[in-house]
């Protein structure tokens, strides 16, 4: 079982196969399949129960690809070990030091320059299906790929843009999120795909540059791109304030 806090790095979540593969060959090399993937986000001082079993497609010897998650509870992993799971880090954990806060900040960038996302996981992010997928703008083959992505962008511009001219911090914003997205006239419905631009832990974060990726928002990127939209948030941080 996979562990990690937020503190940590690429998420268990978005480093999914990566992380399985290297443990297949470092920790059961001999192994003819790969080792029964459980993945646990640790909330530091809030205990919770969601655990994730991750299946994979097996390409290769030590090649995974196309994770899926299925929710397990804490009972049936119990059975699945034999034994009781401690969810927690455990005694011996150190947490990190914690660094210099970084200042969130929300830029607005143009599709265009987004770095190309790298073709993993889904189908869709494959060329050939990218290929169709420019053809029709939108379709069914992801949740990624079903969304307005243009209205959703100049939405989700509108609520920094307002909540700037009041004077709150894209801090604020990030804390007051399904308030002021409903003060624009959005309605529920609207809120996944705001809270997918929005919510600084699951953003598009780029990187830019000679070797240019992507932290959070390879997927949705890609989508974007396919329906070219013009302009959309980013997230970034900016450097600590001096004291």
């Amino acid at each position: 079982m996979a562990t990690q806090t937020p503190d940590e790095g690429r998420s268990l979540t978005n480093g999914a196969e990566r992380y399985a593969s290297r443990v297949w060959e470092v920790h059961d090399a001999d192994a003819a399949e790969p080792p029964i993937w459980i993945q646990h986000q640790v909330h530091l001082g809030d205990e919770n129960d969601d655990y994730e079993m991750v299946p994979f497609d097996v390409d290769g010897r030590f090649e995974l690809s196309r994770p899926r998650w299925l929710p397990i509870t804490k009972r049936q992993l119990a059975t699945l070990v034999g034994a009781e799971v401690d969810g927690s880090r455990g005694e011996a954990y150190t947490p990190h030091a914690a660094p210099p806060e970084e200042q969130l900040h929300y830029e607005i960038m143009g599709v265009a320059n987004l770095p190309e996302p790298d073709p993993f996981r889904a189908a869709c992010m494959t060329p050939l299906r990218r290929a169709l997928t420019r053809l029709r703008r939108r379709t069914d083959c992801c949740w990624y790929h079903t969304q307005d992505w243009s209205s959703v962008s100049e939405l989700a511009i509108r609520v920094v843009e307002q909540a700037r001219w009041e004077g709150k911090t894209d801090r604020d914003i990030a804390d007051q999120l399904s308030t002021r997205t409903r003060e624009l006239g959005a309605d529920d419905s609207d809120l996944p795909a705001l809270h997918s631009l929005l919510n600084p832990g699951i953003g598009i974060m780029p990187h830019l540059g000679k070797n240019a990726s992507y932290t959070n928002g390879n997927h949705l990127a890609r989508a974007m791109k396919d329906a070219k939209v013009a302009r959309t948030i980013v997230v970034t941080w900016l450097p600590p304030e001096p004291d």
